[in-house]
C-alpha cells in the first residue's frame, strides 16, 4: 500500500498561514446569521456583533478545537480490499449522451439511477445522484429518501434542503434499521458561504444534525477573485479558518459531536469570467488546504474532487477528471472523494460519465494498493521453475495471483486491428458506457424492503408533507 503524500508547503509557509488563519479568526472572524448560535458562542466567551452578527472567536476557542481534532481524528485511513465508487450529490441536471441533451431529472430518472447504483458491483453507496424536479421543493429530500430506501440496498447519504427536514429523515433511517431515530443516511455536510458567512439555513441544519449524532463536517467553497483573494495563499487561509469556524460552532452546539471537513475551491477565469473547479490554481488551494489540517490540525478534510469544469462526457472531462484526482491523491495519500458522473461544477449527473468514473476510480484504486513483496510474490522458485525463456502463463503461481490485478469493464486494451476498428473509437468509449448503465438498470432486482417498514416510512412522508406545507422557501 502507497503511505505518504507530496508536500507543497514548507515549515516556514504553513506557520506564516497558520498565523493568518488564526488572524483571521480572532480580528475577521464570520457572520453568524443565527441569533441562537450568537448567543451560544457569547458564553462560550466570543466576541459578539449584534448589530453586524459578526462573531469573532478567541484563540483559546480555536485552540482548543484544533487540540480535540489532533488527539481524536483517526489518521490512518484504511485502504479498501477492492475498488469501489459512490452516487449522491443531487444534481439539478442530467446529461443525455443519446439526445446530447440535458434536462431536468423527473421521479423515473432518479429511480433509474438508483437502481443502476444497486445492481453495480463497483457502486459502494447509493445516493440520491439528482433533485427530483417533480417533487415540492418543500418536502424533497424528504420524499427522496424514502424512494431511495424503499429501493436499494445500500443506500448512502442524503443531502439536507431545510433544518426542517431533518428530524423525518432520522426518522425513516430509523424505520430501515430498526431504531427510533438513524441519521447515517442523511449527508453530513455543511457549506460555508464564502467569505466567512454561516447562513441560517446551514446552522440550522447543523443544529438539527448534531441533535442524531451525524458529524460536523464544515464545507469551504471559496472561488478565488470574488469570494477570496485572487493570491492562492489568500484563498487557502481563507478556506482554512472557514471550516475551523465550523468546527467551533459545531462543538458549541454539541461537545461530543465528531469533525471534518470539505474543501472544494474554485478561481476566476479572467478571459471567460468563469468560475473554474479544475484549474492548477484550484487544484494547488485544496491540496494546501489539506496538508494545512494534515500537518497541522490534525487531519479531517478532504477535497472535493469530482468537481470539474467539462460539461460532458469528452477528452476534456477526461483530462481534468485524471488531473485533478491524481494530484489530489498524491497530496491526501489515501483519502479522497470517489462520487462519480459530476460534470458542470456539479450541476450534472451524467450516467455515461459514471460508467467511465468507474474504471478510473478502479485504476487509482490499484495504483494507492503499491506492490505487495514477500517470498511468495517474488516467486523465486517460479522463476527457478519455469527458467530461462520460459512461459509463466500456465503456471499455478499465475493462476492463484492474477485476480489480484484489476481489469477494466469500459477501457479499450485490445491490440490494434484494422483501421475500420479504431476510427471513432473514443465514441466507441462512450458507447460501451452508456451500454453498462442501461443494462445495470435492466438486470435491477427489486429491493423487498419489507411491507411494514414500506408503510411506516410513507406514513411519516405524508406526516412531513401536512406539517411542512407552509414552510418558507
Amino acid at each position: 500500500m502507497i503511505q505518504g503524500c507530496m508536500k507543497l508547503l514548507s515549515e516556514d509557509q504553513l506557520d506564516l498561514l497558520n498565523s493568518a488563519v488564526i488572524e483571521l479568526l480572532e480580528t475577521t472572524g464570520c457572520r453568524i446569521d443565527h441569533e441562537e448560535v450568537r448567543s451560544l458562542l457569547s458564553h462560550r466567551g466570543a466576541e459578539v456583533d449584534e448589530v453586524t452578527k459578526v462573531v469573532r472567536f478567541p484563540k483559546v476557542s480555536i485552540l482548543e478545537v484544533l487540540d480535540w481534532q489532533r488527539e481524536n481524528n483517526p489518521r490512518a485511513i484504511n485502504q479498501s480490499d477492492r475498488p469501489y465508487s459512490t452516487m449522491g450529490g443531487i444534481h439539478v441536471y442530467v446529461y443525455d449522451w443519446k439526445s446530447k441533451s440535458r434536462w431536468r431529472p423527473d421521479t423515473k430518472m432518479l429511480l433509474d439511477l438508483v437502481h443502476m447504483g444497486d445492481s453495480l458491483s463497483e457502486i459502494s453507496r447509493v445516493g440520491a445522484p439528482v433533485i427530483n424536479s417533480e417533487v415540492d421543493p418543500r418536502f424533497e429530500s424528504i420524499e427522496t429518501m424514502a424512494l431511495m430506501l424503499k429501493n436499494t440496498r445500500k443506500p448512502g447519504g442524503m443531502e439536507v434542503i431545510y433544518p426542517e427536514h431533518v428530524e423525518y429523515m432520522a426518522r425513516i433511517g430509523g424505520i430501515y434499521s430498526d431504531k427510533d431515530f438513524d441519521g447515517k443516511f442523511i449527508d453530513d455536510s455543511n457549506f460555508t458561504t464564502s467569505p466567512l458567512i454561516m447562513t441560517r439555513r446551514m446552522l440550522g441544519c447543523l443544529i438539527q444534525k448534531t441533535k442524531f449524532n451525524i458529524p460536523c463536517v464544515t464545507g469551504s467553497q471559496p472561488v478565488s477573485g470574488i469570494s477570496s483573494p485572487v493570491t492562492l495563499a489568500g484563498t487557502v487561509a481563507l478556506g482554512c479558518a472557514e471550516i475551523i469556524a465550523g468546527w467551533i460552532v459545531g462543538k458549541t452546539i454539541n461537545p461530543n459531536v465528531a469533525l471534518g471537513g470539505i474543501i472544494c475551491s474554485g478561481s476566476l477565469d479572467m478571459k471567460t469570467t468563469e468560475v473554474c473547479f479544475s484549474s492548477p490554481e484550484a487544484v494547488l488551494q485544496d491540496a494546501c488546504v489539506i496538508q494545512m489540517f494534515e500537518d497541522l490540525y490534525g487531519g479531517g478534510v478532504i477535497s472535493g474532487s469530482s468537481y470539474i469544469d467539462a460539461k460532458t462526457p469528452n477528452a476534456q472531462a477526461a483530462f481534468e477528471k485524471a488531473f485533478k484526482k491524481i494530484a489530489l491523491r498524491i497530496n491526501m495519500g489515501l483519502g479522497g472523494d470517489f462520487t462519480i458522473g459530476t460534470l458542470d461544477a456539479g450541476a450534472v449527473f451524467s450516467p455515461v460519465q459514471a460508467m467511465l468514473d468507474i474504471d478510473f476510480n478502479g485504476v487509482m484504486w490499484r495504483y494507492l494498493m503499491g506492490v505487495e513483496v514477500s517470498q511468495e510474490t517474488i516467486a523465486l522458485e517460479v522463476i527457478d521453475e519455469v527458467g530461462i525463456g520460459g512461459n509463466f502463463l500456465e503456471t499455478s503461481h499465475t493462476l492463484e495471483h492474477f485476480r489480484k490485478n484489476w481489469y477494466p469493464s469500459i477501457l479499450d486494451r485490445q491490440a490494434w486491428d484494422e483501421i475500420a476498428d479504431e476510427v471513432g473509437g473514443d465514441e466507441q468509449l462512450i458507447i460501451n458506457a452508456e451500454e453498462k448503465w442501461r443494462e445495470a438498470i435492466a438486470r435491477y432486482e427489486p429491493f423487498d424492503l419489507k411491507p411494514y417498514k414500506a408503510k411506516a416510512i410513507d406514513k411519516v412522508v405524508e406526516e412531513a408533507r401536512e406539517n411542512l406545507y407552509d414552510l418558507v422557501m
